[in-house]
């Protein structure tokens, strides 16, 4: 799977939309989510290596890996100049810079790609519930 196939030309019930190069400041590409799309590479890349249904081995891992970053690469250059929204699920895994320490990252493909999904965005937006009792409350942190 080349990465530049998912963004270069989109197609939509039959209609060209163009692809994510071609879109202006008021163009949205939206990708829900992260953790599902490595779920699909990790499949692609087991039915490139014959294995599907099997368990992946080490170099599927770096596969699947790769194209996922690579992918955050594409949108994240100059050449991408719409606005681009990923959803992800939470993963935890200890902090390098504190060694002990949980955090929670981006659910991504292996231990080292989830502390870097971050650096591929201007803004991150956490979305966080607690419930005490019947209330709910939600926070939006930045």
């Amino acid at each position: 799977m080349n990465c530049h196939n998912a963004i270069d030309s989109w197609i939509e019930n039959g209609v060209s939309m163009g692809g994510a190069y071609s879109w202006g400041q008021n163009d949205v590409l939206v990708i829900d989510s992260l953790t599902f799309y490595g779920n699909a590479l990790m499949r692609y890349a087991l039915a490139l290596a014959g294995r599907q249904g099997k368990p992946p081995q080490i170099q599927d891992w770096g596969e699947a890996m790769r194209m996922q970053e690579g992918m955050l690469e594409m949108l994240y250059s100059d050449a991408v100049k719409c606005n681009v929204v990923i959803t992800s699920h939470i993963t935890f895994g200890e902090d390098t810079a504190n060694p002990g320490i949980q955090r929670g990252f981006p659910s991504a493909l292996g231990t080292k790609l989830p502390p870097k999904v971050g650096s591929y965005f201007n803004s991150i937006v956490a979305v966080e519930k607690q419930s005490f009792g019947s209330t709910i409350t939600r926070t939006l942190r930045t």
